[in-house]
């Protein structure tokens, strides 16, 4: 999967925010799907750097892939994820 490709694929609606349970928990835009891929991209552009508050954002997601089923750019974000803690695991240094 192209990471770059995948995330230029959200229209950032926010369809899928909806369908967040911690979205829907915490009303913040970083808990939900649409945040979360622009913190993903912001860090693939070396706009963000890899801090605490930006990990734990992405691992308070579930996994349940909600927000797939209604997304109309059928955009894949299990992918997405999976790439963000690729990123995260090659470049974080380790304790």
């Amino acid at each position: 999967m192209n990471l770059h490709a995948e995330l230029d694929r959200c229209l950032m609606c926010g369809m899928c925010s909806q369908q967040c349970p911690t979205y829907g928990l915490t009303a913040d835009e970083n808990e939900s799907p649409r945040g979360r891929i622009a913190l993903i991209r912001a860090l693939d552009n070396g706009q963000l750097n890899i801090s605490d508050k930006l990990v734990a954002h992405l691992e308070h997601c579930t996994g349940c892939r909600a927000c797939e089923d209604f997304c109309p750019s059928a955009v894949r974000f299990e992918a997405i994820m999976d790439s963000a803690r690729a990123l995260i695991t090659n470049q974080r240094p380790q304790p």
